[in-house]
């Protein structure tokens, strides 16, 4: 009996530390899905039907944005209202633009057509 307390106190910390992550659209959230396997599921702003370049903001995706330990999208421009979403965050929130991350001024954003720089972003998403 006192195992089975034990077991539950050490499932209920686990619980209670696993970060909560929010990711701007369907491949970045796959990406991070895959790396948190087994810990904690990400939360998804954009949903694979909607456009990341016309997107508008809920009540809903603010919740998740002011609950969030981690905010990971791909650049400011790339998704629509992305470019406001540091300024709307908790300072204790930590923030992963992955375009800036990657060395990458220019291009279209679609950075997981790239077996490079999808790599290099797994890297990145996984040593935070």
């Amino acid at each position: 009996m006192r195992w089975c307390l034990l077991l539950l106190c050490l499932q209920s910390v686990a619980l209670a530390a696993a970060p909560r992550v929010v990711t701007s659209i369907t491949p970045v959230y796959e990406i991070t899905a895959a790396i948190m396997a087994g810990v904690a599921e990400p939360g998804l702003i954009i949903d694979s039907d909607a456009s990341a370049h016309h997107f508008a903001f809920k009540p809903s995706h603010m919740r998740l944005l002011q609950q969030a330990d981690l905010v990971i999208w791909i650049d400011r421009h790339f998704e629509a209202g992305f470019s406001r979403v540091p300024e709307i965050l908790p300072s204790t929130t930590q923030q992963l633009e992955l375009m800036p991350a990657l060395g990458l001024e220019d291009g279209d954003g679609h950075i997981w057509y790239s077996p490079l720089l999808l790599l290099r972003s797994i890297e990145i998403i996984s040593a935070i």
